[in-house]
């Protein structure tokens, strides 16, 4: 899985609706596009190899990424600056400014509003790094079921999850691979990149900036429908809670 970011150059501003390109080693198109995100931030599942990237905007330089290695079940994360073209403009004048609130900065705002269960990279540290399932053990109003699969005590007993602003399923039980869009363990394989983690056990709890996440209607269908804490599977339009997890790539 190759997993990254891009930024403007001055400006460190989210660089949204790019086209990240992929190519082999030798610079060969591979016909595979994606579209960053209001975040800046894409996913792309791969095969093991060797590979760069071709990132290109209106009104930006194209970039090509240094050489991406991947073996088997490996995850990159990477974060890119991407530098605006120079334009000449007459009479106009153009100022920036920084709008991107990184990671870190959001986790230790919405902490402050006292909803949900915040844990940082120093109480991470502590707990079991094998899978991001262990991460979660012994948090109050989450478990985790025999099968992995991590569920709410509360509301609806449904949970959305997210890394870096990205939506994903948690499909503990899936091979590695097998789901057209990115997994929570896909890009999460363990716990040891993990800075931050958001827990919002029920719809309620769930801050503003988040709540189309937690409540995504129509927008839910190319993921799965959250799992109830009695085994069975709610409407992918029920408002549930919602697991936000950032990485180094957006910390």
């Amino acid at each position: 899985m190759i997993h990254g970011r891009l930024l403007q150059e001055g400006t460190l501003a989210p660089l949204t609706e790019a086209s990240v390109q992929l190519l082999d080693a030798q610079g060969n198109d591979l016909n595979r596009i994606v579209v960053t995100n209001a975040a800046g931030t894409f996913a792309m599942r791969v095969e093991p190899g060797r590979y760069t990237l071709r990132i290109r905007r209106i009104g930006f330089n194209p970039l090509v990424t240094p050489l991406i290695s991947l073996a088997a079940n490996d995850v990159f994360e990477g974060t890119y600056r991407v530098s605006p073209a120079a334009l000449r403009l007459a009479t106009q004048r153009i100022t920036a400014r920084r709008d991107l609130e990184d990671g870190r900065d959001g986790f230790a705002r919405r902490k402050d509003l006292g909803l949900g269960v915040f844990l940082d990279r120093s109480q991470l540290a502590a707990r079991d790094q094998r899978d991001f399932a262990s991460l979660m053990v012994n948090i109050d109003g989450i478990r985790i079921e025999g099968d992995r699969k991590i569920t709410s005590t509360e509301g609806w007993r449904c949970l959305y999850f997210m890394v870096n602003r990205i939506p994903v399923s948690s499909l503990p039980n899936a091979p590695t691979g097998t789901s057209n869009f990115p997994t929570l363990e896909d890009l999460v394989p363990t716990g040891h990149d993990v800075m931050g983690i958001e827990v919002y056990r029920d719809f309620k709890e769930v801050p503003s900036e988040f709540r189309l996440e937690a409540w995504p209607g129509s927008t839910a269908s190319q993921r799965a429908a959250p799992t109830t804490g009695f085994g069975t599977r709610r409407s992918a339009q029920s408002p549930c809670g919602l697991v936000s997890v950032w990485t180094r790539a957006a910390w």
